[in-house]
């Protein structure tokens, strides 16, 4: 009974001390980076002299712009992946077609930009109209059956 009681003290006590230290630990980790947490949304990307340079300090006009970019791009990927799913349950998402490009549209976007027209002849840069327009259209008809798919709660 006795032995038993001291086990239990010493198990305790055992206890407390690694409880103690472990805090004590976090604590010292916590001190030596200047009251910064451990992880954090502005990491240190460099020191110089002992003084740190943070992420955001290297922050910068096409920098973000690009990030931008990123993320623009990271949405119109998760749209179209979300549409993908979601045709295999709701095949009238794929009933409604991305609209063709005619040449009538071409020449219109062509007549209504006149940057484009010192690129060149409409024979020589309707090829990148096309291009253009095609994607500016796929880009509207994703967002359009991605609001719809929104609306009917699918998403």
């Amino acid at each position: 009974m006795i032995a038993h009681y001291l086990h239990n003290l010493t198990t305790k006590r055992f206890l407390l001390i690694l409880c103690v230290m472990f805090f004590l630990g976090a604590a010292d980790v916590y001190a030596e980076q200047g009251g910064k947490p451990f992880y954090s949304n502005n990491p240190i990307a460099a020191q110089i002299d002992g003084e740190p340079v943070y992420l955001d300090d290297l922050k910068h006009v096409r920098i973000q712009e690009t990030l931008q970019q990123l993320y623009e791009m990271q949405t119109r990927a998760l749209k179209e992946k979300i549409l993908v799913k979601l045709t295999e349950k709701h095949p009238e998402l794929i009933a409604e077609k991305i609209p063709k490009v005619t040449n009538a549209e071409i020449k219109s976007f062509y007549e209504g930009n006149p940057g484009i027209k010192k690129l060149g002849t409409l024979s020589k840069v309707s090829a990148e109209i096309r291009d253009y327009l095609e994607k500016s259209f796929r880009q509207v008809h994703i967002e359009q059956q991605y609001q719809n798919a929104v609306s009917q709660g699918w998403v």
